[in-house]
């Protein structure tokens, strides 16, 4: 699996799978929305259920949507997975504020490529590319085995975790330890 995280090109033609995917052009702050989309059907729909009642509570505890997507190839959405979860992210409006705040896992099980996408001021800060990166610890060992659901549930429970210490005063900041090891050995 690899990961697509770090590009920035956008796609802006809207492709014909994207147009059976559906989208707005509004924003919706709701947290009673669906925000698990399952176009690969690699997941049951009592699982689907299971996670949109996690993610639905998220949303209305933090304000922030956390998104799920499955597709088979992200090529239509641009050069990468990062494109594809950026474009769906806002055409399916996965956020939970009105600033569409939220987050979103995308795989694209043709190459089994993922990405993960933060929009918006709130979410961005909690879900830095940091968090993002130490996100991928928690659900790679499950894709790598294929299991979808357990992956996706360890996804949504480490969000939660994430949110939680944010919204307690203690949001997780990318470790200084390894930079200063890496400044400390180049002076020697």
């Amino acid at each position: 699996i690899t990961d697509e995280s770090d590009t920035s090109t956008t796609q802006t033609e809207e492709t014909d799978q994207t147009a059976q995917l559906g989208g707005t052009d509004s924003i919706d702050p709701s947290a009673d929305k669906p925000r698990v989309f399952d176009y690969e059907e690699v997941l049951t729909q009592t699982q689907i259920d299971t996670l949109e009642e996690k993610t639905r509570a998220i949303a209305e505890k933090y304000s922030i949507g956390v998104g799920i997507i499955t597709i088979d190839d992200y090529t239509p959405y641009g050069d990468g997975a990062y494109d594809a979860a950026e474009q769906l992210y806002n055409e399916l409006d996965l956020g939970a504020s009105e600033d569409g705040d939220g987050v979103a896992l995308l795989i694209s099980l043709d190459d089994r490529d993922f990405a993960t996408y933060a929009h918006g001021a709130k979410a961005e800060e909690i879900f830095s590319d940091a968090v993002q990166q130490d996100l991928e610890s928690y659900f790679l060992d499950n894709f790598g085995n294929d299991d979808w659901y357990g992956g996706f549930e360890d996804y949504v429970k480490e969000c939660r975790v994430y949110l939680e210490k944010a919204a307690n005063g203690k949001p997780v900041r990318a470790s200084l330890f390894f930079p200063m090891l890496v400044v400390i050995g180049l002076s020697l």
